[in-house]
């Protein structure tokens, strides 16, 4: 079974990052499961840090081309349309040419939203926009529904999800 693992971020923003990495080196300790384990990385000085601990890794590249049905994905009714002239994202075209089998998202990352054809498998890290926050940052720009359709379409698309407590896998 050919296991893609997403790792992306900044090694300059350290929180997430090094989540992720922890959780690569973690993975790559599963020795029977080591040689189906293709990283992806989304630039090359992600690339370059896995490669340095020898890792099998692959870059997938965001094109502009992407980045414009990335919008187009974000509007139901184009959505709809693009599904019905079965335009796929790149992401999508990327994973099927490398023949992955299952991603692993080690974090909630956007790219999940165009694995409607695989099987996924992702990690929602929190839930803190349910909450009252005080946190101005949830109400700017429609974020709290953003985070809530991005939530709710994993919920119902994903294969598994890891979630970091119990009382965000009850909510």
């Amino acid at each position: 079974m050919k296991i893609g693992i997403l790792f992306e971020g900044n090694p300059r923003n350290p929180g997430g990052f090094n989540q992720s990495l922890v959780s690569i080196l973690i993975l790559n300790e599963i020795i029977e499961y080591r040689d189906n384990f293709t990283f992806i990385t989304l630039d090359e000085s992600c690339n370059n840090l896995l490669l340095k601990k020898n890792l099998k890794t692959i870059i997938y590249k965001n094109s502009l081309f992407s980045k414009i049905l990335n919008k187009f994905y974000s509007i139901k009714f184009l959505k709809k349309i693009l599904d019905q002239f079965n335009i796929k994202h790149s992401f999508t075209n990327f994973l099927k040419k490398n023949n992955f089998e299952i991603i692993i998202f080690l974090s909630p990352h956007q790219l999940s939203l165009y694995c409607s054809d695989i099987n996924f498998v992702i990690n929602i890290w929190d839930i803190d926009h349910k909450k009252n926050s005080p946190h101005p940052e949830h109400n700017i720009n429609n974020t709290f529904e953003k985070r809530e359709n991005f939530i709710n379409y994993v919920l119902s698309k994903s294969f598994k999800i890891i979630v970091a407590h119990k009382q965000i896998k009850t909510i």
